[in-house]
């Protein structure tokens, strides 16, 4: 299983500077310290990946990391801890609880990244449900009546693949329009990833940027390059004009994919993942967020 791993998920701890976030965001502060009835208290912290408390075989209390990134009915726990939990374990989060394959990964930077008693599910964790999520006010909870809930948001058909891909995306980065698929990826703590490749087609100025380093999905410390994008237009609907920072990955396999959207932008929104009808509706938490006219 150890080396199949690289086929099922993806994920990156990045280390990279941070321009910030604006203060422009409506009536956050407010509400920071209360989560809506029924709803799972999300650990989360700006620039760091969301944390759910859970219980493995329902003695066992574990910190998951909830990554999006990470794909099939798997639970990823440290190599350290090899045949703790078995072949596989039962996993409960809140009123949520499955039966996952446990996966002992060996990667020393990782779990030194994210801590070495830490767990990490994936998207099929809640695969068949309907979830609300805010990164912001922390909270996650399930939505039992979708109609009630989604005129507040706009929807994004997501393309149902091994991931989930945000299907319609143009990036504005040093005066070049880039357009480009973004992977729905809680596992990044930054905000837009790319394939290295993708800078040099369009001919971009990457000669003046330091490189980092970023984990990858298994475990190898990738180079990338940090720039920041002008603005991104996510999926045609809403038009974003900050600086965030954006890294262009040298991935392993040139051809491994195109890139991902990370915890720094989706915290800009509450979100409803929908993993039924594979629907997601987003509600800016900025006012510098501005959705388009249809």
């Amino acid at each position: 299983m150890k080396t199949k791993i690289c086929l099922y998920i993806f994920f990156l701890i990045a280390f990279f500077p941070y321009c910030g976030k604006s203060t422009n965001r409506q009536n956050q502060q407010e509400t920071l310290d209360t989560i809506p009835k029924g709803a799972i208290k999300l650990q989360y912290e700006e620039r760091k990946h969301p944390r759910l408390e859970g219980l493995i075989n329902d003695s066992i209390k574990c910190s998951m990391m909830w990554d999006t990134g990470v794909a099939d009915d798997i639970i990823i726990v440290n190599d350290s801890l090899f045949n703790l939990y078995g072949d596989s374990a039962l996993v409960r989060v809140g009123k949520f609880e499955k039966k996952l394959k446990v996966v002992y990964y060996k990667s020393k930077e990782l779990f030194q990244a994210i801590g070495n008693n830490t767990a990490i599910i994936g998207k099929d964790f809640f695969k068949g449900k309907i979830i609300e999520v805010s990164l912001a006010h922390r909270y996650l909870r399930e939505v039992e009546n979708l109609d009630a809930v989604k005129d507040n948001y706009s929807k994004i058909k997501l393309q149902k693949a091994l991931h989930l891909n945000l299907p319609i995306n143009t990036l504005y980065i040093q005066g070049k329009e880039i357009n480009a698929f973004l992977i729905f990826d809680t596992g990044s703590d930054g905000t837009i990833y790319l394939n290295y490749l993708i800078g040099v087609e369009h001919g971009l100025d990457l000669s003046n940027i330091l490189p980092t380093k970023a984990i990858m999905a298994n475990g190898k410390l990738a180079e990338k390059s940090g720039v920041t994008m002008d603005s991104i237009l996510l999926n045609n609907q809403y038009m974003i004009n900050k600086e965030y920072p954006i890294v262009f990955m040298k991935y392993p396999n040139p051809d491994a994919m195109i890139g991902g959207i990370g915890c720094g932008i989706l915290d800009d929104f509450t979100f409803i993942l929908d993993q039924v009808n594979y629907d997601l509706y987003l509600k800016p938490l900025d006012c510098d967020i501005k959705q388009q006219n249809k």
